[in-house]
């Protein structure tokens, strides 16, 4: 983390979302130029649990690292279903439990069961998160702060959930988006599932759920770690680290969806959007050499289904694409 973030300062990339320790990772980094001063609050919910930077405690020193959104998942469960999981929750507390151990509610909406949490709701099969509100707090105060000391902030978010198959946002992430905004910041940009998800104008400013790969050269890793050979039941010592980026790709990756994705450019007069632009991007799917996903203009047939793709994705949003000489633009009404 601190090697990348001296080379980054070194070429003079602003950057955001890491830090000495938990204030520092929270905080906006800021970009002057001549169009104005810019600030970004980046953050992440998808992480390793060593990766998330810590403030001082009294008898342990500040913990460099990331700045979490930490969240907890819920699985939705029927009312029917939540019963039994009481069942089988009230006999492992029988033989677990002293004799004097409160007992859990008759007919409880939340219930954590061998360290997965289920709730009873609508959506059964589904999932919903919850966000831990002191990271919420924190990064909404440093969007205040950095706004206040900026023209133009934007916040961006690292994030899987629920799930890398899934093209629609997880539940929390369009909560936090909103928030992000309403905080002050004048775009809300995501990433992490490595595919397209839609676009939504919320108070007249732009929120990307993510907006894909823009480089994905997962070939050129190295060294692989040995979990990775484990993960894919394979033996270290009779399969190259190319052999074994093979099969995780024929096994996770084996569809143009994840080396598609688009440029947005958005316009801006005087803090207003005016217009969205979105220029698709292909990364060489079936390219078999090392400039397999590097990024490219696409033929055109496949940046129309690319931004047809993206034009369904943000419908529930009511967001309307239109495809002009094979780009993507988003135009808002003028106001009275």
């Amino acid at each position: 983390m601190q090697e990348t973030d001296r080379a980054l300062d070194k070429v003079g990339i602003g950057h955001a979302g890491t830090g000495a320790n938990r204030t520092a990772a929270r905080a906006a980094a800021y970009l002057t130029t001549a169009k104005g001063k810019f600030s970004l609050v980046s953050m992440a919910s998808s992480f390793t649990a060593s990766s998330v930077a810590a403030p001082k405690q009294p008898e342990i020193s500040a913990r460099p690292g990331m700045n979490a959104i930490r969240t907890e998942e819920f699985h939705i469960v029927s009312r029917v279903m939540m019963d039994g999981l009481v069942q089988i929750s009230d006999a492992q507390r029988e033989k677990t439990s002293s004799p004097h151990s409160k007992a859990a509610p008759e007919k409880p909406d939340k219930l954590e069961l061998f360290g997965v949490s289920y709730r009873v709701g609508n959506d059964v099969g589904g999932s919903s998160f919850e966000m831990n509100p002191i990271d919420v707090a924190e990064n909404l105060a440093a969007i205040r702060e950095g706004k206040n000391r900026s023209d133009f902030l934007i916040a961006t978010i690292h994030t899987h959930e629920p799930g890398n198959w899934s093209q629609e946002p997880p539940d929390f992430l369009v909560e936090l988006a909103h928030r992000c905004i309403e905080a002050g910041a004048g775009e809300f940009s995501g990433h992490g599932p490595h595919q397209l998800r839609g676009i939504e104008i919320y108070k007249g400013k732009p929120i990307f759920y993510s907006l894909g790969n823009f480089i994905f050269a997962v070939e050129q890793q190295k060294p692989v770690p040995l979990e990775m050979y484990e993960t894919l039941g394979q033996d270290a010592e009779r399969l190259s680290n190319g052999d074994l980026i093979g099969i995780f790709i024929k096994k996770y990756l084996d569809s143009a969806l994840w080396y598609q994705s688009v440029i947005a450019v958005s316009k801006f007069d005087d803090g207003r959007l005016d217009e969205i632009r979105l220029y698709p991007v292909e990364l060489g799917f079936s390219t078999q050499d090392e400039t397999r996903g590097l990024p490219r203009i696409p033929p055109p047939a496949v940046a129309r289904e690319i931004l047809q793709r993206l034009q369904k994705l943000s419908e529930p949003f009511h967001t309307e694409i239109k495809i002009e000489d094979h780009v993507g633009v988003i135009r808002l009404a003028v106001s009275n």
